[in-house]
């Protein structure tokens, strides 16, 4: 899948007044690392790493950033999908049911200096 339709979308916006998707993203979710480092749910605290594994998302190669505050009732955990290059938030209830998914792609971030960086990808294949 091409990431041009992203970038293309995200160099209209520029200068038009309308909000990037880190603009976003931010908005709704404060800035990166802005989180707290674990969350409670139903009175018991969880670090972020073993909530990620209950909610089916313990994989490799996914960099926790944070848990950012979200309307009561829900909870949210921000990482970095390094196969997708993309900031993720998941939103889930106390029930650890996923509720919504927003992703925005690292190039946001970094600019420029996101085609200057040497990326690593995690393949399941050994080839």
């Amino acid at each position: 899948m091409s990431e041009a339709p992203d970038q293309e979308e995200s160099l209209r916006r520029q200068g038009t007044g309308v909000a990037s998707p880190r603009e976003e993203f931010e908005q709704r979710y404060g800035q990166l690392w802005s989180g707290a480092s674990s969350l409670v749910i139903g009175g018991v605290t969880y670090e972020l790493e073993e909530v990620m594994h209950r909610i089916g998302f313990g994989f490799e190669g996914l960099r926790l950033i944070d848990a950012p505050r979200v309307e009561a009732g829900r909870y949210a955990i921000r990482f970095f999908d390094g196969e997708e290059r993309r900031v993720v938030c998941l939103e889930f209830g106390a029930d650890l049911n996923l509720m919504e998914e927003h992703r925005v792609h690292i190039a946001e971030w970094l600019g420029e200096a996101y085609f200057e960086t040497e990326w690593q990808v995690n393949c399941p294949m050994d080839f």
